[in-house]
Protein backbone atom coordinates (compact mmCIF):
# COMPACT_ATOMS: atom_id res chain seq x y z
CA UNK A 1 0.00 0.00 0.00
CA UNK A 2 2.84 2.34 1.06
CA UNK A 3 4.30 2.10 -2.60
CA UNK A 4 1.12 2.38 -4.48
CA UNK A 5 0.59 5.57 -2.30
CA UNK A 6 4.25 7.04 -3.40
CA UNK A 7 3.27 6.25 -7.06
CA UNK A 8 0.32 7.76 -6.83
CA UNK A 9 1.93 11.10 -5.33
CA UNK A 10 4.38 10.55 -8.88
CA UNK A 11 1.15 10.69 -10.93
CA UNK A 12 1.37 13.69 -13.03
CA UNK A 13 -1.73 16.36 -13.40
CA UNK A 14 -3.47 16.72 -16.35
CA UNK A 15 -1.34 19.57 -16.73
CA UNK A 16 1.73 17.90 -17.05
CA UNK A 17 0.40 15.62 -19.19
CA UNK A 18 -0.80 17.97 -21.40
CA UNK A 19 2.77 19.37 -22.07
CA UNK A 20 3.43 16.13 -23.89
CA UNK A 21 1.96 17.66 -26.39
CA UNK A 22 3.05 21.32 -26.15
CA UNK A 23 4.95 22.44 -29.54
CA UNK A 24 7.91 20.83 -29.34
CA UNK A 25 5.83 17.29 -28.79
CA UNK A 26 2.97 18.15 -31.14
CA UNK A 27 2.21 15.98 -34.29
CA UNK A 28 3.40 18.55 -36.68
CA UNK A 29 6.65 19.20 -34.87
CA UNK A 30 7.62 15.59 -34.15
CA UNK A 31 6.20 14.16 -37.19
CA UNK A 32 3.96 14.94 -40.20
CA UNK A 33 1.93 12.63 -38.76
CA UNK A 34 0.01 12.30 -35.81
CA UNK A 35 0.48 12.38 -31.87
CA UNK A 36 1.31 8.62 -30.61
CA UNK A 37 -0.23 9.28 -27.17
CA UNK A 38 -1.57 12.46 -25.84
CA UNK A 39 -3.65 14.11 -23.12
CA UNK A 40 -7.21 14.20 -25.31
CA UNK A 41 -10.54 14.70 -23.63
CA UNK A 42 -12.00 12.59 -26.45
CA UNK A 43 -11.79 9.37 -27.12
CA UNK A 44 -10.05 8.27 -30.93
CA UNK A 45 -12.12 7.94 -33.54
CA UNK A 46 -13.69 4.92 -34.71
CA UNK A 47 -11.71 5.06 -37.81
CA UNK A 48 -8.13 4.73 -35.81
CA UNK A 49 -9.42 2.32 -33.36
CA UNK A 50 -8.00 -1.84 -33.93
CA UNK A 51 -9.44 -3.53 -31.50
CA UNK A 52 -8.14 -6.50 -29.64
CA UNK A 53 -10.33 -8.65 -31.91
CA UNK A 54 -8.88 -6.69 -35.24
CA UNK A 55 -5.25 -7.72 -34.14
CA UNK A 56 -3.25 -9.92 -36.49
CA UNK A 57 -2.18 -12.51 -34.13
CA UNK A 58 0.32 -13.68 -36.81
CA UNK A 59 1.83 -10.55 -36.99
CA UNK A 60 2.63 -10.53 -33.05
CA UNK A 61 3.73 -14.19 -33.34
CA UNK A 62 6.65 -12.54 -35.67
CA UNK A 63 7.45 -9.76 -33.99
CA UNK A 64 7.94 -12.00 -30.81
CA UNK A 65 9.89 -14.72 -33.07
CA UNK A 66 12.41 -11.99 -34.35
CA UNK A 67 12.30 -8.37 -32.62
CA UNK A 68 11.38 -9.23 -29.17
CA UNK A 69 14.73 -11.56 -28.12
CA UNK A 70 17.19 -8.69 -29.11
CA UNK A 71 14.67 -5.99 -27.07
CA UNK A 72 13.34 -8.39 -24.79
CA UNK A 73 11.21 -4.88 -23.01
CA UNK A 74 7.40 -5.14 -23.74
CA UNK A 75 5.12 -8.30 -22.08
CA UNK A 76 6.37 -11.46 -23.30
CA UNK A 77 3.40 -12.99 -24.75
CA UNK A 78 1.24 -14.90 -22.45
CA UNK A 79 0.95 -11.64 -20.42
CA UNK A 80 0.01 -9.19 -23.38
CA UNK A 81 -2.54 -11.46 -24.92
CA UNK A 82 -3.73 -11.93 -21.21
CA UNK A 83 -3.89 -7.68 -21.00
CA UNK A 84 -5.31 -7.28 -24.47
CA UNK A 85 -8.02 -9.41 -23.54
CA UNK A 86 -9.05 -8.25 -20.70
CA UNK A 87 -8.30 -4.82 -21.01
CA UNK A 88 -9.55 -4.43 -25.02
CA UNK A 89 -10.96 -0.92 -23.72
CA UNK A 90 -7.42 0.40 -23.06
CA UNK A 91 -6.14 2.61 -25.91
CA UNK A 92 -2.49 2.55 -25.05
CA UNK A 93 -2.33 -0.93 -25.09
CA UNK A 94 -4.23 -1.26 -28.62
CA UNK A 95 -1.56 1.20 -29.46
CA UNK A 96 1.39 -0.72 -28.50
CA UNK A 97 -0.35 -3.46 -30.02
CA UNK A 98 -0.44 -1.95 -33.25
CA UNK A 99 3.17 -0.56 -33.25
CA UNK A 100 4.28 -4.39 -32.54
CA UNK A 101 2.73 -5.28 -35.33
CA UNK A 102 3.85 -2.69 -37.53
CA UNK A 103 7.40 -4.15 -36.91
CA UNK A 104 6.09 -7.62 -37.33
CA UNK A 105 5.00 -7.00 -40.33
CA UNK A 106 8.48 -6.26 -41.88
CA UNK A 107 8.96 -9.96 -41.53
CA UNK A 108 6.38 -10.74 -43.50
CA UNK A 109 4.10 -8.02 -45.03
CA UNK A 110 4.73 -5.86 -48.79
CA UNK A 111 4.91 -2.55 -48.31
CA UNK A 112 1.55 -1.03 -48.63
CA UNK A 113 0.24 -3.37 -45.60
CA UNK A 114 3.13 -1.81 -43.36
CA UNK A 115 2.21 1.85 -44.46
CA UNK A 116 -1.26 1.25 -43.32
CA UNK A 117 -0.49 0.06 -40.21
CA UNK A 118 1.89 2.75 -39.74
CA UNK A 119 -0.62 5.75 -40.36
CA UNK A 120 -3.17 3.54 -37.85
CA UNK A 121 -0.48 4.02 -35.28
CA UNK A 122 0.71 7.79 -36.16
CA UNK A 123 -3.43 8.47 -35.95
CA UNK A 124 -3.81 7.13 -32.80
CA UNK A 125 -4.85 9.33 -29.19
CA UNK A 126 -4.11 7.68 -26.15
CA UNK A 127 -3.50 9.47 -22.85
CA UNK A 128 0.59 8.39 -21.52
CA UNK A 129 1.39 5.76 -19.42
CA UNK A 130 3.72 3.04 -19.93
CA UNK A 131 2.55 1.59 -22.65
CA UNK A 132 2.23 4.69 -24.65
CA UNK A 133 6.27 4.83 -23.67
CA UNK A 134 6.44 1.59 -25.50
CA UNK A 135 4.76 1.84 -28.53
CA UNK A 136 7.04 5.23 -29.01
CA UNK A 137 10.05 3.74 -28.51
CA UNK A 138 9.17 0.78 -30.90
CA UNK A 139 8.50 2.89 -33.79
CA UNK A 140 11.41 4.91 -32.56
CA UNK A 141 13.19 1.97 -33.67
CA UNK A 142 11.52 1.42 -36.72
CA UNK A 143 12.45 4.35 -38.05
CA UNK A 144 16.02 4.07 -36.90
CA UNK A 145 15.86 0.57 -38.94
CA UNK A 146 14.05 2.28 -42.00
CA UNK A 147 17.29 4.64 -42.07
CA UNK A 148 15.14 7.77 -40.76
CA UNK A 149 17.55 8.89 -38.45
CA UNK A 150 15.69 12.42 -37.66
CA UNK A 151 12.78 10.92 -36.98
CA UNK A 152 13.76 8.27 -35.12
CA UNK A 153 15.49 10.79 -33.01
CA UNK A 154 12.39 12.95 -32.56
CA UNK A 155 10.77 9.88 -30.93
CA UNK A 156 13.63 8.97 -28.58
CA UNK A 157 13.34 12.19 -27.66
CA UNK A 158 9.98 12.24 -27.12
CA UNK A 159 9.89 8.58 -25.28
CA UNK A 160 12.19 9.74 -22.99
CA UNK A 161 10.00 12.77 -21.79
CA UNK A 162 7.35 10.68 -21.76
CA UNK A 163 8.64 8.63 -19.23
CA UNK A 164 10.47 11.07 -17.39
CA UNK A 165 6.88 12.65 -16.62
CA UNK A 166 5.07 9.89 -15.53
CA UNK A 167 8.35 8.66 -13.38
CA UNK A 168 9.30 5.69 -14.95
CA UNK A 169 12.91 6.91 -14.31
CA UNK A 170 12.47 6.11 -10.80
CA UNK A 171 11.88 3.20 -8.74
CA UNK A 172 8.53 3.31 -7.66
CA UNK A 173 7.33 3.79 -10.95
CA UNK A 174 7.96 -0.40 -11.16
CA UNK A 175 7.38 -1.22 -7.52
CA UNK A 176 3.82 0.14 -7.39
CA UNK A 177 3.20 -2.63 -9.75
CA UNK A 178 5.54 -5.37 -7.99
CA UNK A 179 2.75 -7.32 -5.53
CA UNK A 180 -0.04 -7.18 -8.04
CA UNK A 181 1.26 -7.36 -11.06
CA UNK A 182 5.17 -8.57 -11.48
CA UNK A 183 5.82 -8.93 -15.01
CA UNK A 184 4.32 -5.79 -15.41
CA UNK A 185 6.73 -4.30 -13.11
CA UNK A 186 9.44 -6.32 -14.83
CA UNK A 187 8.16 -4.87 -18.40
CA UNK A 188 8.67 -1.25 -16.77
CA UNK A 189 12.02 -1.55 -15.75
CA UNK A 190 12.89 -3.31 -19.02
CA UNK A 191 11.33 -0.64 -21.01
CA UNK A 192 13.64 2.47 -19.26
CA UNK A 193 16.49 0.56 -19.59
CA UNK A 194 15.87 -0.41 -22.99
CA UNK A 195 15.94 3.72 -23.52
CA UNK A 196 18.76 4.11 -22.30
CA UNK A 197 20.24 1.64 -24.60
CA UNK A 198 18.62 3.17 -27.54
CA UNK A 199 19.91 6.41 -26.59
CA UNK A 200 23.32 4.82 -26.28
CA UNK A 201 23.25 3.62 -29.79
CA UNK A 202 21.85 6.91 -31.52
CA UNK A 203 24.26 8.73 -29.90
CA UNK A 204 27.08 6.96 -31.47
CA UNK A 205 24.82 6.92 -35.08
CA UNK A 206 24.81 10.69 -34.68
CA UNK A 207 28.91 10.30 -33.95
CA UNK A 208 28.62 13.04 -30.88
CA UNK A 209 28.65 10.38 -28.39
CA UNK A 210 26.44 12.40 -26.09
CA UNK A 211 23.83 10.68 -23.91
CA UNK A 212 21.04 12.28 -22.71
CA UNK A 213 20.99 9.42 -20.10
CA UNK A 214 23.49 8.59 -17.21
CA UNK A 215 23.02 5.22 -16.01
CA UNK A 216 24.61 7.15 -12.65
CA UNK A 217 21.52 8.91 -12.54
CA UNK A 218 18.53 6.30 -12.30
CA UNK A 219 17.22 4.48 -9.32
CA UNK A 220 15.64 2.11 -11.61
CA UNK A 221 16.28 -1.82 -10.43
CA UNK A 222 18.19 -4.00 -13.21
CA UNK A 223 16.13 -6.00 -15.04
CA UNK A 224 16.35 -10.14 -14.50
CA UNK A 225 16.65 -12.75 -16.69
CA UNK A 226 14.96 -13.27 -20.09
CA UNK A 227 14.29 -16.57 -19.11
CA UNK A 228 12.50 -15.57 -15.82
CA UNK A 229 10.77 -12.57 -17.73
CA UNK A 230 9.26 -15.07 -20.61
CA UNK A 231 8.53 -17.90 -17.96
CA UNK A 232 6.68 -15.17 -16.18
CA UNK A 233 8.52 -16.14 -12.97
CA UNK A 234 9.64 -12.80 -11.83
CA UNK A 235 12.27 -13.66 -9.09
CA UNK A 236 10.84 -12.37 -5.67
CA UNK A 237 14.67 -9.54 -5.21
CA UNK A 238 15.94 -7.36 -7.94
CA UNK A 239 19.23 -6.14 -8.21
CA UNK A 240 20.76 -2.77 -8.06
CA UNK A 241 22.96 -1.02 -10.33
CA UNK A 242 25.08 -0.11 -7.02
CA UNK A 243 25.32 -4.03 -6.90
CA UNK A 244 26.34 -4.38 -10.21
CA UNK A 245 29.33 -2.18 -10.20
CA UNK A 246 30.82 -3.31 -6.50
CA UNK A 247 30.31 -6.80 -7.47
CA UNK A 248 33.87 -7.45 -7.09
CA UNK A 249 33.90 -6.78 -3.43
CA UNK A 250 30.66 -8.62 -2.95
CA UNK A 251 31.31 -11.41 -0.11
CA UNK A 252 28.45 -13.79 -2.33
CA UNK A 253 29.02 -14.17 -5.69
CA UNK A 254 25.58 -12.85 -7.03
CA UNK A 255 24.14 -13.37 -10.93
CA UNK A 256 23.44 -10.44 -12.66
CA UNK A 257 21.41 -11.10 -16.15
CA UNK A 258 22.58 -10.61 -19.65
CA UNK A 259 20.17 -7.69 -20.24
CA UNK A 260 22.91 -6.23 -17.16
CA UNK A 261 25.71 -7.06 -19.01
CA UNK A 262 23.97 -5.01 -22.20
CA UNK A 263 23.63 -2.11 -20.72
CA UNK A 264 26.77 -1.69 -18.67
CA UNK A 265 27.95 -3.22 -22.76
CA UNK A 266 26.87 -0.07 -23.80
CA UNK A 267 28.49 2.25 -21.02
CA UNK A 268 31.86 1.50 -22.49
CA UNK A 269 31.10 1.27 -25.89
CA UNK A 270 30.13 4.56 -25.50
CA UNK A 271 32.94 5.57 -24.07
CA UNK A 272 35.38 3.84 -26.08
CA UNK A 273 34.08 5.54 -29.34
CA UNK A 274 34.28 8.66 -27.67
CA UNK A 275 37.82 8.10 -27.01
CA UNK A 276 39.29 6.72 -30.27
CA UNK A 277 37.55 9.70 -31.56
CA UNK A 278 39.37 12.02 -29.98
CA UNK A 279 43.01 10.58 -28.83
CA UNK A 280 44.63 14.03 -28.22
CA UNK A 281 47.94 12.66 -28.53
CA UNK A 282 50.27 9.80 -29.54
CA UNK A 283 50.86 9.46 -25.84
CA UNK A 284 47.68 9.79 -24.43
CA UNK A 285 46.48 7.79 -26.81
CA UNK A 286 48.40 4.93 -25.68
CA UNK A 287 47.34 5.65 -21.88
CA UNK A 288 43.79 6.12 -22.99
CA UNK A 289 43.56 2.85 -25.04
CA UNK A 290 44.72 0.98 -22.40
CA UNK A 291 42.46 2.46 -19.62
CA UNK A 292 39.52 1.35 -22.31
CA UNK A 293 40.97 -1.91 -22.91
CA UNK A 294 40.69 -2.46 -18.63
CA UNK A 295 37.23 -1.70 -19.05
CA UNK A 296 36.64 -4.14 -21.86
CA UNK A 297 38.80 -6.82 -19.95
CA UNK A 298 37.08 -6.37 -16.86
CA UNK A 299 33.89 -6.65 -18.10
CA UNK A 300 34.47 -10.30 -19.48
CA UNK A 301 36.58 -11.22 -16.04
CA UNK A 302 33.53 -10.49 -14.01
CA UNK A 303 30.61 -12.25 -15.62
CA UNK A 304 30.09 -15.99 -15.30
CA UNK A 305 31.42 -18.56 -17.95
CA UNK A 306 28.01 -19.36 -19.48
CA UNK A 307 27.83 -15.81 -20.51
CA UNK A 308 31.45 -15.25 -21.48
CA UNK A 309 31.43 -18.35 -23.54
CA UNK A 310 28.60 -16.85 -26.06
CA UNK A 311 26.65 -20.51 -25.70
CA UNK A 312 24.08 -21.36 -28.26
CA UNK A 313 21.24 -23.74 -26.86
CA UNK A 314 19.07 -25.48 -29.06
CA UNK A 315 19.58 -23.37 -31.98
CA UNK A 316 18.96 -20.55 -29.43
CA UNK A 317 21.40 -17.50 -28.99
CA UNK A 318 21.53 -15.26 -26.29
CA UNK A 319 20.91 -12.52 -28.03
CA UNK A 320 21.57 -9.83 -25.64
CA UNK A 321 25.12 -11.38 -24.56
CA UNK A 322 25.18 -11.72 -28.61
CA UNK A 323 25.01 -7.84 -28.98
CA UNK A 324 27.11 -7.34 -25.57
CA UNK A 325 29.69 -9.27 -27.45
CA UNK A 326 29.67 -7.09 -29.99
CA UNK A 327 30.07 -4.09 -28.93
CA UNK A 328 33.31 -5.11 -26.49
CA UNK A 329 34.77 -6.39 -29.91
CA UNK A 330 34.06 -3.32 -31.72
CA UNK A 331 35.12 -0.86 -29.31
CA UNK A 332 38.71 -2.68 -29.22
CA UNK A 333 38.50 -2.39 -33.26
CA UNK A 334 38.19 1.27 -32.68
CA UNK A 335 40.11 1.91 -30.08
CA UNK A 336 43.66 0.08 -31.78
CA UNK A 337 42.65 1.09 -35.18
CA UNK A 338 44.08 4.93 -34.54
CA UNK A 339 47.69 3.06 -33.39
CA UNK A 340 48.35 0.46 -35.47
CA UNK A 341 50.17 0.22 -39.14
CA UNK A 342 46.68 -0.51 -40.75
CA UNK A 343 46.62 2.51 -43.48
CA UNK A 344 42.99 4.27 -44.24
CA UNK A 345 41.66 4.20 -48.01
CA UNK A 346 39.30 7.27 -49.18
CA UNK A 347 36.77 4.41 -49.67
CA UNK A 348 36.42 4.19 -46.08
CA UNK A 349 33.94 7.35 -46.24
CA UNK A 350 31.34 5.91 -48.34
CA UNK A 351 29.99 4.21 -45.40
CA UNK A 352 27.09 5.58 -43.47
CA UNK A 353 27.91 4.27 -40.24
CA UNK A 354 30.65 6.89 -39.75
CA UNK A 355 34.76 6.94 -40.65
CA UNK A 356 36.69 5.08 -38.87
CA UNK A 357 39.02 7.40 -36.41
CA UNK A 358 41.53 9.57 -37.45
CA UNK A 359 45.22 7.55 -37.58
CA UNK A 360 47.97 8.99 -35.33
CA UNK A 361 50.79 9.81 -37.03
CA UNK A 362 54.08 9.49 -34.46
CA UNK A 363 57.89 9.37 -35.49
CA UNK A 364 59.27 6.35 -36.94
CA UNK A 365 61.63 4.39 -34.49
CA UNK A 366 61.79 1.12 -33.51
CA UNK A 367 59.63 1.61 -30.32
CA UNK A 368 56.90 2.50 -32.78
CA UNK A 369 56.96 0.04 -35.25
CA UNK A 370 56.80 -2.58 -32.07
CA UNK A 371 53.26 -0.14 -30.67
CA UNK A 372 52.54 -0.61 -34.05
CA UNK A 373 52.39 -4.16 -34.17
CA UNK A 374 50.69 -4.51 -31.40
CA UNK A 375 47.69 -2.73 -31.72
CA UNK A 376 47.41 -4.45 -35.62
CA UNK A 377 47.66 -7.51 -33.82
CA UNK A 378 45.12 -6.85 -31.52
CA UNK A 379 43.03 -5.14 -34.02
CA UNK A 380 42.63 -7.82 -36.20
CA UNK A 381 41.83 -9.98 -33.11
CA UNK A 382 39.10 -8.45 -32.27
CA UNK A 383 37.60 -8.54 -35.83
CA UNK A 384 38.23 -12.39 -35.66
CA UNK A 385 36.18 -12.47 -32.82
CA UNK A 386 34.04 -10.50 -33.69
CA UNK A 387 33.76 -12.42 -36.60
CA UNK A 388 32.95 -15.56 -34.49
CA UNK A 389 30.05 -14.40 -32.69
CA UNK A 390 28.34 -14.02 -36.55
CA UNK A 391 29.28 -17.60 -37.02
CA UNK A 392 28.03 -18.70 -34.23
CA UNK A 393 24.47 -17.44 -35.30
CA UNK A 394 21.57 -20.13 -35.98
CA UNK A 395 21.37 -19.82 -39.84
CA UNK A 396 17.40 -19.84 -39.47
CA UNK A 397 16.87 -17.07 -37.50
CA UNK A 398 17.24 -13.34 -38.58
CA UNK A 399 16.67 -11.95 -34.39
CA UNK A 400 19.68 -9.81 -34.40
CA UNK A 401 19.22 -6.49 -33.14
CA UNK A 402 19.50 -3.58 -36.19
CA UNK A 403 21.90 -2.09 -34.10
CA UNK A 404 24.63 -4.57 -34.57
CA UNK A 405 24.50 -3.87 -38.89
CA UNK A 406 27.16 -0.85 -38.30
CA UNK A 407 29.28 -2.85 -35.72
CA UNK A 408 29.32 -5.68 -38.24
CA UNK A 409 30.23 -2.96 -41.17
CA UNK A 410 32.73 -0.58 -39.16
CA UNK A 411 34.91 -4.11 -38.74
CA UNK A 412 34.17 -5.35 -41.95
CA UNK A 413 35.79 -2.22 -43.89
CA UNK A 414 38.64 -2.49 -41.60
CA UNK A 415 39.05 -6.14 -42.55
CA UNK A 416 38.71 -5.08 -46.32
CA UNK A 417 41.28 -2.86 -45.86
CA UNK A 418 43.37 -5.04 -44.76
CA UNK A 419 42.87 -7.65 -47.19
CA UNK A 420 44.33 -4.89 -49.55
CA UNK A 421 48.02 -5.21 -48.21
CA UNK A 422 47.89 -5.90 -44.97
CA UNK A 423 48.15 -9.89 -45.32
CA UNK A 424 50.09 -12.35 -46.85
CA UNK A 425 48.07 -14.61 -49.75
CA UNK A 426 46.73 -17.03 -47.93
CA UNK A 427 46.00 -14.83 -44.58
CA UNK A 428 44.00 -12.55 -47.27
CA UNK A 429 41.71 -15.52 -48.24
CA UNK A 430 41.03 -16.63 -45.10
CA UNK A 431 40.10 -12.71 -44.22
CA UNK A 432 38.02 -12.95 -47.11
CA UNK A 433 36.16 -15.78 -46.19
CA UNK A 434 35.34 -13.84 -42.87
CA UNK A 435 34.08 -11.32 -45.00
CA UNK A 436 31.90 -13.38 -46.55
CA UNK A 437 30.33 -14.38 -43.41
CA UNK A 438 30.00 -10.87 -42.50
CA UNK A 439 28.33 -9.99 -45.61
CA UNK A 440 26.17 -13.02 -45.70
CA UNK A 441 25.02 -11.78 -42.34
CA UNK A 442 23.90 -8.53 -43.27
CA UNK A 443 22.15 -10.16 -46.79
CA UNK A 444 20.04 -12.07 -44.51
CA UNK A 445 18.25 -8.32 -43.27
CA UNK A 446 18.41 -6.75 -46.56
CA UNK A 447 14.91 -7.66 -47.66
CA UNK A 448 13.70 -6.66 -43.86
CA UNK A 449 14.87 -3.08 -43.04
CA UNK A 450 15.73 -1.17 -45.16
CA UNK A 451 18.78 0.71 -43.70
CA UNK A 452 20.51 -3.13 -43.72
CA UNK A 453 20.01 -2.72 -47.58
CA UNK A 454 21.85 0.13 -47.44
CA UNK A 455 24.53 -0.65 -45.65
CA UNK A 456 24.98 -3.65 -47.70
CA UNK A 457 25.31 -1.98 -50.71
CA UNK A 458 28.09 0.51 -49.37
CA UNK A 459 29.68 -2.17 -48.36
CA UNK A 460 29.95 -3.65 -51.30
CA UNK A 461 30.95 -0.19 -53.37
CA UNK A 462 33.61 -0.08 -50.68
CA UNK A 463 34.70 -3.64 -51.38
CA UNK A 464 35.16 -3.01 -55.06
CA UNK A 465 36.66 0.42 -54.55
CA UNK A 466 39.39 -1.01 -52.14
CA UNK A 467 40.15 -4.29 -53.79
CA UNK A 468 40.04 -2.92 -57.54
CA UNK A 469 42.90 -0.67 -56.55
CA UNK A 470 46.01 -0.36 -56.28
CA UNK A 471 47.68 -1.99 -53.26
CA UNK A 472 48.54 0.48 -50.75
CA UNK A 473 52.26 0.24 -49.15
CA UNK A 474 51.72 -1.05 -45.23
CA UNK A 475 54.06 -1.74 -42.80
CA UNK A 476 54.38 -5.54 -41.69
CA UNK A 477 51.15 -6.69 -40.07
CA UNK A 478 51.14 -10.11 -38.06
CA UNK A 479 48.95 -12.50 -39.97
CA UNK A 480 46.61 -15.26 -38.32
CA UNK A 481 49.15 -17.33 -37.38
CA UNK A 482 51.24 -15.10 -35.34
CA UNK A 483 48.07 -14.31 -33.48
CA UNK A 484 48.13 -17.49 -32.48
CA UNK A 485 51.13 -17.69 -31.67
CA UNK A 486 51.75 -14.08 -29.74
CA UNK A 487 54.27 -13.40 -26.50
CA UNK A 488 52.83 -13.48 -23.58
CA UNK A 489 52.68 -9.55 -23.53
CA UNK A 490 50.59 -9.56 -26.00
CA UNK A 491 48.28 -12.30 -24.95
CA UNK A 492 44.60 -12.05 -25.45
CA UNK A 493 42.40 -11.40 -22.75
CA UNK A 494 39.68 -13.22 -23.71
CA UNK A 495 41.25 -16.55 -24.23
CA UNK A 496 40.21 -19.40 -21.62
CA UNK A 497 43.94 -19.91 -20.93
CA UNK A 498 44.74 -16.86 -19.71
CA UNK A 499 41.63 -16.24 -17.98
CA UNK A 500 41.42 -19.17 -16.34
CA UNK A 501 45.29 -17.91 -15.07
CA UNK A 502 44.48 -15.00 -14.01
CA UNK A 503 41.22 -16.30 -11.70
CA UNK A 504 43.72 -18.81 -10.31
CA UNK A 505 46.46 -16.43 -9.30
CA UNK A 506 43.14 -14.03 -7.88
CA UNK A 507 41.89 -16.91 -5.72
Amino acid sequence: MQKRAAAAAATPTPHQLQQVLTPTYTASNVSSDAPLGSDSSHSPSAGTVRSWSDTDNSLLDLYYEYFHPSHPFVLPQPALQAKLTASDDLPSLRLLANAMQYIGSYYRDPIARQHSLREAIYNFDSAVDGFVVQATLLMSLAESMCDEGEEAQKLLSRALTQAQLIGMNTKNFADAEVEADPVLAESWRRTWWMVYIVDANYCIIRGDYKMAISSAETSVDLPCEDENYNRLAIPATTSTMAEYQSREYALEDKPFSSFTYLIDANRIYVMAMRAAKGYPSIARAEIICSDMETQVASWFLMMPPSKRDLPVKQDVMDQLMFQAHLMMYTSLVYLHRPLSNLAYDVAEGLSSCGSPPPPMRPEISIGSIMDHQKHSEKLFDAIRKQNQCLILLPMRAAQMSPFVICMVAGCTVAHLVACKGAFEADDAEIARCRIRVSMGTLKHYEDIWPKARKILTQLKKIAHAILQSGAVIQAPVADFQMLAEQDAMFANFFDKDWLQAFEASAA
